[in-house]
């Protein structure tokens, strides 16, 4: 049985209506497309092996995809609407509902074998990265494809994450005579976008994250718009909020105020932003846009923006229209429906008018695109908004690129204070709901390998790493050549553990949950902060369970066992040793996203080259009480990428708790005053400081043949 994607009514009846026509293509294409049928496979392995050379074999196609031409077939209703070519955007309504289609196409093939056929046959004649979206969302989402990976995208469309200078040195290196040794891409500017006497280049090395990037873009691919899962819309406030609290805890690194939300949309917007990517295959890249321009609601369609709105209404006016009846109805504490009955807001309701989910509560009232997704598309046309110049869109555009832009924070914060507008509708929490007087936490220990006078401190630095981007499945390059690589620049830390004591005084409890959060202590001007603007900085390290005994344990926990992080970095190379084998590159199960994660590399913020200190708060709650079903576990990725396939979240406290809830406004108590009011024994603080170390050579991990398991738990 195939997990259950939820599609638009008519996609639906466009699959059922359309079904011979899939089956009629499929036939008279397979010859041509010589795909090889499964038909003698014995083993678990050698399926394994078939389907992944079966995926990689429709990404590495023996000649490069053209984006502008098309082989001419028929195609079936509602697909290869989107020119190949222009620039996809899950932003755009009507991109959405082609999406949706190929995707259902996809989902609704009879078998694996049938699935490859309709992939390469769509691959050959629709958009590309159309294509490629689809394709990963329903390799995703299909039964007999679990275990299957594809590679990270950035390797598969390298232009998409790699400035313009990278990829053009790299490329011009690799066909310079000597061995395949050769990996010297060019030498990276960190701030190669901008240049110093731009505030916003000091966070250049954190919005350009490799990882980061892939991360944004796996995540609306495991989280789409076209999908209905267990607290969506929940998850899409909790992983934008967890960016933004991170965000801003690097912009304090850097001597930056926190970020601005976007709330007057008729000022010039300072910050600008050049992108300095080209578009697949060569096509046209994203837009540069200057500081102080302002957002214009007169935006036209054009090729790649079918708007759904007649010509001449101003879609500023709609989008405010749309910001006061989401507003009214928290004010109020209710949706009204299509039918004009009502239903209390939550947060994840809101989540799913605010990106206009297909379960969104009443999109004609709150939005079809949706109050997120209009700002993503008027910040990427606001240089040529009625399209008199034919400029490409900016990188607000595209999930892949959106993040590296700043504006994209200042529109999520504006987002982010709608949400908090509703929590704040909501009680504090009371210390029933906070302490749980069973347990005692007794001590917390930050170590890393630098001995014991280093306890609580951290330490990060710059590294770089070299990237084999020869796979691209646009470029014409000799393969039996030299490799083309690009050498990055990013950050990352030296790996530690927390050693956990605990002591459970009383009760029947077996299992108990680990929350670690971490937050910055002072503010810009130096001054500790107040709990109730610290709490929205709080970001999340790590969610767990631990195995109770009596008496006193200490438990070790490793940095890369936290379930925040991608456990695997499913490379080509990897991908394709798998391939070869048949082993699978991990244990990753149906109802996990296997490659969604926040970025290793990313765990531990840059600090300060003086020490930046923080809070770090560890807090014990009851499993048993946590879990949503029996036999639930906190797996990797699942606190920001949510579960696989139809899983129920296995955290039933709400996302971001016990931070979610603001408490007083008028309230002056610090962090460690807002503790002390629930004299819980299930908790404990510590302050942490964070050193940077600036460029180095990459520093092992000490741990890595360790596991948390192995050390108590």
């Amino acid at each position: 049985m195939k997990r259950s994607l939820v599609f638009g009514a008519l996609v639906l009846l466009v699959v059922a209506a359309e079904s011979s026509v899939i089956e009629k293509i499929v036939s008279d294409m397979k010859e041509n497309y010589k795909v090889v049928e499964n038909t003698s496979l014995r083993n678990k392995r050698a399926i394994n092996t078939y389907k992944q050379k079966a995926t990689l074999g429709v990404l590495t196609p023996a000649d490069p995809i053209d984006a502008n031409k098309a082989k001419n077939v028929n195609l079936p209703p509602g697909v290869g609407l989107l020119p190949r070519g222009e620039k996809f955007s899950i932003f755009v309504d009507a991109h959405r509902e082609e999406a949706t289609s190929v995707i259902q196409y996809l989902q609704s093939a009879e078998d694996f074998d049938v699935f490859i056929t309709i992939a390469t046959i769509f691959r050959d004649n629709i958009n590309t990265e159309l294509w490629l979206f689809a394709f990963h969302v329903a390799i995703q989402n299909r039964d007999d494809a679990t275990g299957v990976r594809i590679p990270p995208v950035f390797q598969l469309q390298a232009q998409a994450f790699f400035v313009n200078g990278q990829i053009d040195q790299a490329t011009a290196e690799a066909q310079l005579p000597g061995t395949s040794q050769i990996v010297r891409g060019l030498d990276l500017d960190l701030f190669s976008t901008s240049n110093r006497r731009d505030p916003e280049s000091r966070l250049a090395y954190f919005r350009e994250d490799i990882g980061f990037n892939f991360y944004h873009w796996q995540w609306h691919v495991s989280n789409g718009f076209f999908l209905v899962k267990d607290r969506q819309g929940e998850l899409f406030y909790y992983t934008h909020q967890q960016i933004l609290a991170r965000y801003d805890t690097e912009r304090l690194a850097a001597g930056l105020t926190r970020v601005l939300g976007l709330h007057e949309w008729n000022k010039p917007i300072v910050e600008g932003y050049n992108p300095d990517l080209s578009g697949c295959n060569g096509l046209g890249g994203y837009s540069t846009r200057p500081s102080n321009m302002v957002l214009c609601g007169g935006l036209k369609s054009r090729s790649n923006l079918n708007l759904p709105i007649p010509d001449g209404e101003n879609i500023l006016v709609m989008l405010q229209q749309q910001r006061d009846r989401i507003a009214e109805a928290i004010r109020l504490e209710r949706f009204t429906l299509p039918d004009g009955s009502t239903v209390p807001v939550d947060i994840n309701n809101l989540g799913q008018a605010i990106e206009a989910s297909i379960a969104s509560p009443n999109p004609q009232l709150y939005g079809l695109i949706g109050l997120h997704a209009w700002g993503h598309i008027l910040l990427s046309f606001i240089t040529d908004p009625d399209g008199r110049y034919n400029t490409e869109p900016g990188a607000m555009f595209d999930t892949r690129t959106s993040n590296r832009d700043p504006v994209f924070y200042r529109w999520h914060k504006f987002i982010d204070d709608v949400f908090v507008t509703h929590k704040a509708t909501l009680p504090p929490y009371t210390r029933s709901e906070i302490a749980w007087d069973e347990v005692r936490l007794s001590d917390i220990k930050i170590k890393t390998t630098r001995g014991t006078p280093s306890d609580n401190t951290l330490y990060t630095y710059m590294e770089e790493e070299v990237i084999d981007i020869s796979k691209d499945i646009y470029f014409e390059f000799d393969q039996s050549g030299n490799p083309i690589k690009v050498r990055n620049h990013h950050l990352n830390h030296e790996a530690f553990k927390y050693e956990i004591t605990v002591r459970q005084t009383s009760g029947s409890a077996s299992r108990a949950t680990v929350r670690i959060f971490m937050a910055p202590r002072y503010d810009e001007i130096g001054q500790l902060f107040r709990f109730n603007d610290q709490r929205r900085l709080f970001f999340e390290m790590d969610k767990f369970d631990i195995a109770l005994t009596r008496g006193t344990t200490t438990y070790t926990r490793f940095s890369h066992d936290s379930t925040l992080i991608s456990q695997v970095a499913s490379t080509f190379a990897k991908v394709e040793e798998a391939a070869q084998t048949g082993v699978p590159l991990d244990q990753c199960t149906s109802d996990q996203h296997c490659d969604c994660g926040w970025p290793a590399n990313l765990l531990v913020p840059k600090g300060s080259f003086e020490g930046q200190e923080f809070d770090l708060f560890v807090m014990l709650t009851d499993f048993d009480e946590d879990i949503s079903s029996p036999g639930a576990e906190y797996r990797p990725g699942v606190s920001l990428c949510g579960r696989g396939g139809d899983g129920i979240h296995p955290d039933t406290k709400p996302m971001g708790y016990p931070f979610d809830r603001p408490v007083s406004v008028f309230g002056t108590q610090d962090f460690e005053q807002w503790l002390n009011t629930f004299g819980a024994t299930n908790v404990r603080t510590r302050v942490v400081k964070i050193f940077h170390q600036g460029f180095r050579e990459p520093a092992p991990d000490p741990f890595a043949d360790l596991s948390s398991s192995s050390s108590g738990f």
